[in-house]
C-alpha cells in the first residue's frame, strides 16, 4: 500500500520486497528492488536487498528439484535467468538507462 501511497518513497520498496519474498520467494521480489532502483538510483539499502534476492534466486536448489520443469519450462526460467543478469549489470554499472 505504501508503494500506491508514495511511488517515490525508496524504503517502500524494500518493505514491499521483503513482504514480497516472504511470500512468492527471492525471484519475485528481485522486480520489486528493481523498481525501487529505478525510484532512488544508486541506493545502497536497495542495492544490497536486490544482491541478495539474486544470490538466494540461483541458490534456490531445493525449488526446483521440488518442481520438475519441461523444456518449455526450462526455456522460460532460462530467459528469466538471462533477464535478471542483464539487470544486475545495469545495476553493478550504475546504468539505469540500460533498465527496460
Amino acid at each position: 500500500k505504501c508503494v500506491e501511497l508514495n511511488p517515490d518513497w525508496w524504503k517502500g520498496y524494500v518493505r514491499l520486497g521483503q513482504a514480497v519474498e516472504m511470500v512468492d520467494g527471492a525471484a519475485a521480489a528481485f522486480d520489486v528492488y528493481m523498481r525501487g532502483l529505478r525510484v532512488s538510483p544508486g541506493n545502497p539499502k536497495l542495492e544490497g536487498k536486490l544482491a541478495d534476492v539474486y544470490r538466494k534466486s540461483l541458490g534456490g536448489k531445493s525449488e526446483l528439484q521440488s518442481s520438475p520443469l519441461t523444456t518449455g519450462g526450462c526455456r522460460v526460467v532460462l530467459e528469466h535467468v538471462h533477464a535478471m543478469l542483464q539487470l544486475l549489470r545495469c545495476v553493478a554499472q550504475r546504468d539505469w538507462g540500460g533498465i527496460a
